[in-house]
């Protein structure tokens, strides 16, 4: 979702601690800097692998008791 406008990282990612622990999210680069007590500063990086999901089964339990009737495909 692209928003026109400034935005602020703690409404925009829903994390109230990000200000208060000093932390420095970057979407860009896939990493989160923490400014750390000592005056240290950590760099966590994301995982950069790709998403992949062997799962081909569907359970009931994660649907709507009204959407009982409906199979997955295949």
């Amino acid at each position: 979702m692209v928003i026109a406008a400034r935005p602020n990282y703690n409404l925009l990612l829903g994390r109230e601690w990000i200000r208060g622990v000093g932390a420095v999210p970057s979407t860009m680069h896939q990493r989160l800097i923490l400014w750390r007590e000592d005056g240290l500063v950590e760099n966590v990086e994301a995982d950069q692998s790709a998403y992949v999901s062997d799962t081909n089964t569907v359970t009931l339990q994660n649907f709507d008791k009204n959407l009982a009737n409906i199979a997955p495909c295949g």
